[in-house]
């Protein structure tokens, strides 16, 4: 079966299956397992540290400057 045969079976399935299919593939990408979970978590440390005043944000703009110096 080609790529364009797997697609057009799979858009044919029920929207409930369709998703589990595709959580499904996206799993086999994932080669770290947790990772995701680990961000989560991260996330969640980072902006309770940001919530009780222990660091201070930087404004976007600055942020994406430096992010354009690095890029450019």
């Amino acid at each position: 079966m080609s790529i364009d045969e797997i697609e057009a079976v799979a858009l044919e399935l029920p929207r409930e299956e369709l998703d589990e299919l595709i959580d499904r593939l996206a799993a086999h990408r994932d080669m770290h397992p947790g990772l995701e979970q680990e961000w989560l978590d991260e996330v969640r440390h980072r902006v309770a540290r940001y919530d009780a005043g222990e660091v201070e944000g930087i404004p976007m703009e600055e942020t994406l400057a430096k992010l354009r110096a690095m890029l450019w």
